[in-house]
């Protein structure tokens, strides 16, 4: 990525446009994400098939990041990738995450920046750089000449209500009005569209043994709830499998591209 990010930080800290993927990166995502959305599970899917080249899937996927200055550490980055969308679609697909992957390997002219992930170490989230880093890929898209931001958000609290449905808890307000949940408040303060549900963003598939290994704890039951999900993991105990369906809500952004 040749563009250079000129959103506002700390003084103590800094942009890097280019963050590579490496220990470093996954070191933060441990301190972020539960194990099950991170590690490879046991029971893979298929690779999606491409024809596009090493280069080009390169080119379009992106991260930048958050450094402190004096030691140079780490403590936020996020991911995307350039995918070819409608810009003016009314909801996008229900499989929300997945979709946005199986479309960064499909053939076509790239029209919008698709956000993966947005990873804040802990320690440093009171300084609001997940707000940044929205900024930052409004930024980039418009410096791309895209024509929007798309994001498959994982709405952070609903871990706290893990049976209430999706369509439910996008319903709950917080005391002062506003939408409950704390990401999506922050992409509709940017200035974020709130579209669809997509019901099947991310699926997590595994053996009962590796959700065990994961978790920490024997499963039994036909459903459990592990520690950080949104909601409960079913389970087939002839089939040794459980199953992880997260729901994630479409969020888009339009980009100006005449700046």
């Amino acid at each position: 990525m040749k563009t250079s990010l000129t959103i506002p930080l700390p003084p103590e800290y800094t942009w890097e446009p280019n963050v590579q993927s490496n220990d470093e990166t996954s070191i933060l995502m441990a301190k972020v994400w539960p194990r099950f959305l991170i590690e490879k599970s046991d029971i893979e899917e298929p690779p999606e098939p491409t024809s596009l080249s090493d280069e080009e899937l390169s080119r379009r996927f992106l991260m930048w990041g958050i450094r402190r200055k004096s030691d140079s550490k780490l403590v936020s980055f996020a991911s995307a990738v350039l995918i070819s969308v409608d810009p003016q679609a009314s909801s996008y697909s229900n499989d929300g995450w997945r979709y946005a992957l199986n479309a960064y390997y499909r053939d076509g002219q790239a029209n919008c920046l698709c956000l993966l992930s947005a990873n804040v170490n802990p320690e440093f989230r009171s300084l609001k750089f997940s707000y940044a880093l929205i900024q930052a890929a409004k930024e980039i898209a418009t410096s791309l000449k895209l024509t929007c931001v798309l994001a498959p958000v994982r709405p952070t609290q609903k871990s706290q209500f893990p049976s209430m449905p999706i369509a439910e808890y996008l319903e709950k307000k917080s005391v002062n009005g506003e939408i409950y949940d704390p990401w999506l408040r922050t992409h509709e303060k940017l200035g974020g569209e709130i579209l669809n549900i997509c019901s099947e963003s991310v699926l997590v598939k595994a053996s009962l043994n590796k959700w065990q290994e994961w978790l920490g704890v024997t499963v039994l039951s036909s459903s459990f709830v592990p520690e950080m999900g949104l909601v409960p993991v079913l389970v087939d105990q002839k089939k040794n499998v459980g199953i992880y369906s997260e729901p994630n809500i479409w969020v888009r952004y339009k980009i100006d591209s005449e700046q």
